[in-house]
């Protein structure tokens, strides 16, 4: 069951309900329940005929292993205390979250990994490509 109170979480979805058009921001699922035997934080339904979606998963970089930003095994025992992480924990998540996916892809729904990092690196661009992967334009936003 993904966790979607995390800070990078709520801040990609802010940034999707207010960038996106309205129509699709509403269409947004926060907790769409299983899907192909995995839960993705953030999911949209194809409407019509053949089912499918596109699927956003917010990956952790600790938790899920990111290779940019995961700490090393030497600190494992320290991060295990402290976070609950193990090495073998991180290993189960991994195939946990390929298996996901791949199951995902195969029911024909487009997965999105993003990463932490990159939503804390640059939230335009995490919300460009989810924009682009729904083949939606940004919102323009009137000012004045």
């Amino acid at each position: 069951m993904p966790v979607t109170n995390t800070r990078p979480h709520r801040r990609l979805t802010a940034a999707l309900r207010s960038a996106l058009p309205s129509a699709l921001a509403a269409e947004m699922e926060l907790e769409p329940g299983d899907i192909a035997m995995t839960r993705p934080d953030i999911f949209w339904r194809f409407r019509g005929a053949g089912r499918g979606g596109v699927a956003v998963m917010v990956d952790g970089c600790q938790w899920h292993g990111c290779a940019l930003h995961a700490r090393p095994h030497a600190t494992a025992k320290a991060q295990a205390a402290v976070h609950g992480l193990s090495p073998e924990g991180i290993f189960r998540q991994q195939q946990t979250d390929r298996r996901g996916r791949e199951a995902m892809r195969a029911n024909g729904i487009m997965v999105l990994a993003i990463w932490e990092h990159d939503i804390n690196a640059d939230l335009g661009a995490c919300v460009r490509r989810v924009a682009d992967a729904l083949g939606a334009p940004l919102a323009t936003r009137r000012t004045g």
